[in-house]
């Protein structure tokens, strides 16, 4: 019988030794799964929600990264890492502090299930506790994080072509200051599968 899904919160650089390689491997299982692919050399990631992609990065370059340097919350069940969400905070954005949103990866096998709305949910209050805006960024081409993405926030900016021809990059944000900050609170602090 399989156990409910847990939620951890981490800060940077505190996540255990075998999480750590679970997130590795999850990464890697996922990475041709983002749209558009990335040029460089095998196992390089694909995210399409992170700026620090470049060609030739490893999968384990960019996990070490995201170890040392963003906050995670991780969904575990059975012992085994089934989705992630990195964030960055503080991260400044046009001289305004944000929480970023760089990477969200569940296991092909746990998808469909609101595994990445879990994990935004924690995201989205982390930013409205400390009262600044939510950013993230994807690719148009990548619908499943663009779909995910319109659930929490608006498009503040459209870089066209950014990433190829008819490949923009697109910004989203959630305004945690304004009149729908308090159903915000109340969505991030609900509970779901």
């Amino acid at each position: 019988m399989r156990r409910p899904v847990s939620v951890r919160v981490l800060r940077s650089g505190h996540l255990p030794e075998p999480l750590a390689r679970q997130l590795l491997a999850l990464t890697r299982r996922c990475d041709g799964d983002f749209v558009p692919l990335c040029p460089g050399a095998t196992g390089s990631v694909r995210s399409s929600a992170t700026s620090a992609l470049r060609p030739g990065r490893t999968s384990r370059s960019y996990v070490d990264s995201l170890l040392e340097l963003a906050h995670l919350v991780v969904l575990v069940q059975d012992e085994r890492l089934v989705s992630y969400c990195a964030y960055y905070w503080p991260w400044m954005w046009r001289g305004t502090e944000h929480v970023y949103v760089s990477t969200a990866v569940v296991a092909p096998s746990h998808r469909g299930r609101g595994l990445s709305t879990r994990t935004g949910r924690r995201v989205v209050a982390r930013a409205l506790r400390r009262r600044v805006p939510l950013l993230a960024k994807t690719w148009s081409t990548n619908q499943a994080s663009m779909g995910a993405l319109a659930r929490w926030g608006r498009v503040d900016k459209i870089v066209r072509d950014e990433r190829g021809a008819g490949i923009d990059t697109v910004y989203w944000r959630l305004d945690t200051s304004g009149p729908l900050a308090a159903l915000g609170v109340i969505l991030a602090n609900a509970r779901t599968a």
